[in-house]
């Protein structure tokens, strides 16, 4: 996972495209965006994964080949359910509270229910956090892709 700033940097470069151009596909300012290009744990860690998404979008990157993770099929899709009804469903049948999950992830127990009733929650969270969710939940990250609500090509 390390040198995720120093990827995203040279792919950028190689598509010749400026930091001010991404940061604003990213719909970011150009610190924010130079930042990403700096340190690792701002893309982990600063962006929402709306952000990292149209980042990595547009560098044409995967957000799994960045971050070096394995995306083998663990858990059901969320086709047709909706992220907020996976949440809840994998919530139930491992038998994990939304206490348990805030718990585990570092959040408030009460922010955990707004997570799972509405989407544009869960699109705000960081990639570390949503694949900590996921991991916890049971879910295949290969989803996380779909969070973005943008058709893929």
């Amino acid at each position: 996972m390390a040198n995720i700033a120093k990827i995203i940097k040279q792919k950028r470069i190689a598509l010749g495209l400026t930091e001010m151009e991404v940061a604003k596909y990213a719909n970011m300012n150009i610190y924010a965006y130079g930042d990403v290009e700096s340190y690792d744990y701002e893309f982990l860690t600063q962006l929402s994964f709306i952000e990292a998404y149209k980042i990595c979008r547009i560098l044409h990157l995967s957000i799994f080949e960045l971050m070096d993770i394995s995306i083998e099929a663990t858990a059901p899709s969320a086709k047709g359910e909706g992220f907020p009804a996976l949440l809840e469903i994998q919530m139930d049948k491992l038998n994990v509270s939304a206490n348990d999950l805030a718990d585990k992830i570092g959040y408030e127990h009460s922010y955990i229910s707004e997570i799972s009733t509405r989407l544009e929650i869960i699109r705000s969270l960081c990639v570390t956090d949503i694949l900590k969710i996921f991991e916890i939940l049971q879910i295949d990250p290969k989803l996380i892709e779909e969070l973005s609500g943008e058709p893929r090509n």
